[in-house]
């Protein structure tokens, strides 16, 4: 037997035996996924974490141990490097487990850079913890030396050559592989939480997700597999505890309608009177509540309205959509009885607000009919204008109204266009560090002012009503919107954290309330929370449903987090921290210029770290790591 072929033998065999180990490894995390309900679930478990294992360990021997093999055919160099890395990469997973264990994510550079620069400052881990983790890493070493051992014996062996064996193990993977990622796209086209709140606890996993591909093709009905899911009830087994103790309420009287206006990517400098003159002029001569240096919880859509409804911060996104959990603000307008009208330009099917956000509400409007987004948002206000003249009149109303024209710059043909010069529409094509943003910026107006109008519909049929004394109107933003205001080739919103794309509106006309100014720091994640205690006298802290406090507490605030598509940030008043999925990060200046050697402010991170796992279960702590 060549060097080589038994080099390749040995590797097969040392990385079988690994196999099972990392599927052991790998099945602790599924602790905090809850109880495992129903058969599908459990085969789909044994699929993934074997499936998984098994590429991983096939990506290590291509990148790892098929060069030795290759280049340095060497028995003591290959049985020392598999050694070593297995050992490396059970550390790791270890380590991995224990942060999980505590904050709910992954181990990370952000995560590693604090280990080493802030230890217990940030990271509680006893002395125990320490010796205990040698002795493990010392155990591993030994356990994988006689793997090793064990593996080069069976190489050697006549035994240890059936080819009937490598082509068996070869076809169980394949079928793991393609079973799991069918199971998980069809669970997640079917809102079938037993399987899809598993999938995020597995490092390193994404399986395949196909929602717009089985409606398209009529595979899946998204609209009646959400209402099924709905109806099947709420799980004893989720991850999360939201509230963290049942919320208790006072005696409300009175109760208020309340209408959410919120425009899409209205940045915070656009509510003036020759913008939105409706708008402006209704704020001026209403007593209305105006929050001048209010922030978005996201510089996107999904994450911006998530934290509206929600109240906590958007990386809760993933845990609440997989467990379908909808925020307790509008469990609690169900609850008191409130009439429910949701009219959004824009699909609520993706993102996913349909399966988040308005769960519960039934017979949800989906969709605007139209083309374009100005289409719409016409339609969008035609049907609300018809539910609210149908409503009850003795029952209180809750209603959102969702416009989509200046995310789309697309103003219609027969509205005015006071902003000149201005393109005919968006030239995304030509974006450049050297274009020039007038023209663009003038659509962008353009298509704000013509919201504007039908805002001003909207704020006079409630003032036709009588609505107006009875009602509270919540005027705000998913997120801003930038045109290279800093000079770095920016555009649009969901590429960086600054004020142009996370600053937005916040006006509230609440009656039975004067007319305030605040220029305090205040987020999205602020406003249930504040219309939970003062609108229906919530008798609990609010730390027990929301990572956010009062819109009217005027203390400092060192820092909010944001939540992006593909990554999260930490504003504070002189930097921006910003991370991406894998925890790289990066500190630049409030204009989105790099700080060279910025260091990671360790009191801060303590801090974010501790909102961003609040309502996760605490099973287990962090010296389960090696458990």
């Amino acid at each position: 037997m060549s060097e080589k072929r038994f080099l390749l033998r040995w590797s097969g065999w040392f990385l079988f035996m690994n196999f099972f180990l990392f599927v052991a490894l790998m099945s602790r995390y599924l602790t905090y996924a809850g109880r495992i309900e129903g058969v599908l679930s459990a085969f789909y478990v044994l699929l993934a974490l074997s499936s998984h294992v098994a590429s991983l360990l096939l990506i290590f021997f291509l990148l790892c141990l098929l060069p030795v093999i290759l280049v340095y055919p060497n028995r003591k160099w290959l049985f020392s490097a598999g050694v070593f890395l297995i050992t490396a990469g059970v550390t790791l997973l270890c380590i991995d487990f224990g942060v999980y264990s505590q904050y709910r994510f992954h181990l990370n550079r952000m995560v590693i850079s604090l280990m080493f620069g802030a230890g217990s400052e940030v990271f509680d881990f006893p002395v125990e913890m320490y010796l205990y983790g040698v002795s493990v890493i010392v155990g591993v070493l030994v356990f994988e030396s006689a793997l090793a051992l064990f593996a080069q014996k069976l190489s050697r062996s006549a035994g240890g050559n059936r080819p009937w064996i490598r082509w068996g193990a070869a076809s169980l993977v394949l079928f793991a592989f393609l079973g799991s990622n069918f199971i998980h796209a069809w669970a997640n086209a079917a809102y079938y939480r037993p399987v899809v709140s598993i999938t995020r606890h597995i490092p390193l996993y994404k399986p395949l997700t196909a929602r717009r591909f089985m409606e398209k093709y009529g595979l899946a009905d998204l609209e009646q597999n959400r209402e099924m899911s709905r109806l099947g009830g709420k799980s004893s087994a989720h991850a999360v505890s939201y509230p963290l103790s049942p919320l208790t309420f006072g005696a409300s009287q009175n109760q208020k309608n309340i209408l959410f206006i919120v425009v899409d990517s209205m940045r915070y400098d656009m509510v003036s009177a020759d913008i939105m003159p409706n708008t402006k002029g209704f704020l001026d001569r209403t007593p209305s509540i105006l929050f001048e240096n209010h922030w978005s919880g996201g510089n996107g859509t999904w994450t911006g309205v998530f934290t509206l409804f929600y109240g906590v911060l958007g990386s809760y996104w993933t845990v609440m959509e997989n467990e379908q959990i909808g925020p307790l603000f509008i469990h609690t307008l169900l609850d008191k009885k409130y009439q429910m009208g949701v009219f959004a330009s824009s699909k609520l099917t993706a993102p996913a607000f349909n399966q988040t956000v308005f769960r519960e509400i039934e017979n949800l409007r989906t969709y605007s009919d139209g083309k374009t987004a100005w289409e719409r948002d016409r339609d969008a206000l035609g049907d609300w204008k018809a539910w609210f003249e149908e409503r009850k009149k003795e029952t209180p109303c809750f209603s959102f109204l969702f416009f989509d024209a200046a995310h789309a710059y697309s103003p219609p043909p027969d509205h005015p266009r006071p902003f000149q010069p201005s393109i005919p529409e968006a030239e995304f094509h030509k974006l450049n560090a050297s274009y020039n943003p007038v023209p663009f910026f003038n659509l962008y107006k353009n298509a704000l002012h013509f919201v504007d109008s039908l805002i001003g519909d909207v704020l006079n049929q409630l003032a036709a009503s009588g609505a107006l004394d009875s009602t509270v109107i919540v005027i705000t933003s998913d997120h801003g919107q930038e045109f290279n205001d800093n000079g770095k080739n920016f555009w649009g919103h969901g590429s960086n954290f600054t004020k142009y794309q996370l600053r937005v509106p916040l006006a509230i006309v609440w009656p039975g309330k004067g007319a305030a100014r605040y220029s305090h720091v205040s987020t999205h994640v602020d406003i249930v929370p504040t219309l939970m205690s003062e609108l229906f006298s919530c008798q609990n802290s609010m730390a027990d449903y929301s990572n956010g406090r009062s819109l009217f507490d005027t203390s400092p605030r060192k820092w909010i987090f944001a939540g992006g598509t593909a990554t999260d940030a930490i504003v504070e008043a002189d930097r921006i921290t910003e991370t991406n999925a894998l925890g790289d990060y990066e500190i630049y200046d409030l204009a989105n210029g790099v700080i060279k050697n910025g260091s990671l402010r360790k009191d801060i991170i303590q801090a974010v770290l501790k909102e961003k796992s609040l309502f996760f279960r605490k099973e287990s702590s962090i010296e389960t790591a090696f458990r």
